[in-house]
């Protein structure tokens, strides 16, 4: 009767642990995919905040480097017959050296027809460049041969061995590169910056007639009186903005206009490692994007690898959880069925004599009820047979209680081979027995059943 039940809870318990597997393991892959989200999230904050602290910085240099060059302009504006010992004086005053370290020099370049060379020509000639440690060199049109215009440095001031652009008549319209920064600046109205060699850039500003850029464009190269350009070193500027964390890696791009961005300089380390880098747009005459790259801070670890573990490790748990809901399953099940199978022959000893397994006095008392109970419902007949053995004692006494045991065994045999199974044949005790008929057991009378 516990059959079916028993089997019930054993495939309800088999469930629960396939839901705790199947359960477990999908919270181990969300939680792992989440821990990994949140480790890459860190590591991507950080470098984000990396790179704005890089970037402000940076920022900030620029455009301390932009209002220089600003400042150079204006000057030119306002003394339009500026010369080279003028301009070195101010540039001495305004402590360029030691308040811009990255400046390399400066320079006003001045656009030439060939009808107006030789009187420039000859202005430079007493007023060329100065150089601080250099001898004074004389004025030479570099490289020689006619032009249909020349762009020729007028006024300058710079540090020692900066290269021919800031040698006395050096055609700057006569380089490609050089020639189409100052005319994209011409024609924007904007700083364009050109990168000329390693971390060095330059920096180039038009000057217009009267400081006034005109709104047309197609009137903007007539208007044009001269250029202004600086010469940087990015290198401190860089140094300067890591802060001391040798580990970063910062380039610096110049959008100039209608130009895709430009790398202008980099401090690029070794990419050993996974790194993860970041770029931040500013503002300083003109825009910049500032590039920051680091080793990621995962850790010892990777995202990836730290996800997949946290995985394995609640896939692996997972499993243990079930197989701990299986083992308790089984064992609970294999108790109560040992419940149930001492509950069943605990009730059979209850109710069945313990030497022949005949039903006992109270099962003989309670079927007897029933069957009174049917016969006065049904009307039917029902004969209690009531046997003992004559006699009895002295075979106890002659052959031994084993010899006594046997014979009623054997006696409880052959009474229950003579009767129907819906008959019963019990033990009151000791050598006395009943046998219970009912039915169609007592047609032929109960005195023939009972012969």
């Amino acid at each position: 009767e516990r059959t079916q039940p028993s089997t019930r809870r054993a495939r309800g318990w088999t469930l629960v642990a396939w839901a705790v597997l199947v359960l477990g393991v999908a919270t181990s892959a969300v939680g792992a995919g989440s821990y990994r989200a949140t480790v890459a999230g860190r590591a991507r904050r950080s470098i984000n905040a990396t790179a704005s602290s890089v970037s402000a910085s940076l920022a900030t240099q620029l455009q301390r480097d932009g209002d220089l060059s600003a400042a150079v302009r204006t000057l030119f504006e306002t003394t339009p017959d500026l010369t080279n010992p003028g301009f070195s004086a101010w540039w001495s005053a305004l402590g360029v050296p030691q308040r811009y370290p990255e400046t390399l020099g400066f320079g006003i370049v001045q656009p030439v027809t060939p009808a107006e060379l030789p009187a420039f020509v000859a202005k430079s000639a007493h007023d060329t460049f100065v150089t601080p440690g250099v001898a004074v060199q004389p004025f030479a049109l570099t490289p020689p041969g006619a032009r249909a215009l020349y762009c020729i440095g007028r006024i300058g001031a710079s540090s020692a061995g900066l290269g021919p652009a800031f040698e006395p008549g050096f055609n700057l319209c006569a380089v490609p590169a050089y020639s189409s920064a100052l005319w994209l600046a011409a024609d924007s109205g904007n700083a364009v910056v050109l990168p000329v060699s390693g971390n060095t850039f330059g920096m180039i500003i038009p000057v217009y007639r009267n400081g006034v850029m005109p709104v047309a464009v197609a009137d903007r190269r007539p208007a044009l009186v001269a250029w202004t350009g600086g010469l940087f070193d990015a290198a401190p500027l860089l140094r300067l903005a890591s802060n001391g964390q040798g580990d970063l890696s910062v380039a610096l791009y110049r959008q100039n206009p209608s130009s895709s961005p430009l790398l202008v300089a980099t401090s690029a380390k070794g990419q050993a490692g996974h790194r993860l880098e970041h770029t931040v747009t500013v503002q300083a005459d003109g825009q910049w994007l500032i590039r920051v790259s680091a080793p990621a801070s995962y850790g010892a670890l990777s995202p990836n690898f730290q996800g997949l573990t946290m995985l394995a490790v609640g896939v692996a748990l997972s499993l243990l959880l079930f197989l701990l809901v299986i083992v308790l399953a089984g064992s609970r099940r294999r108790a109560l069925t040992l419940v149930d199978e001492k509950t069943v022959e605990l009730q059979h000893q209850a109710m069945h004599d313990a030497l022949t397994g005949l039903p006992n006095r109270a099962l003989i008392l309670d079927r007897l009820e029933q069957a009174l109970a049917r016969t006065r419902r049904q009307h039917t007949a029902v004969s209690a047979m009531f046997i003992d053995l004559d006699n009895f004692k002295e075979i106890n006494d002659t052959f031994g209680h084993a010899a006594g045991d046997e014979l009623l065994q054997d006696l409880a045999a052959r009474l229950s081979g003579v009767v129907r199974d819906s008959d019963t044949v019990g033990r009151l005790g000791g050598d006395e027995f009943v046998v219970l008929a009912e039915g169609a057991s007592l047609d032929a009378g109960p005195e023939v059943l009972a012969e």
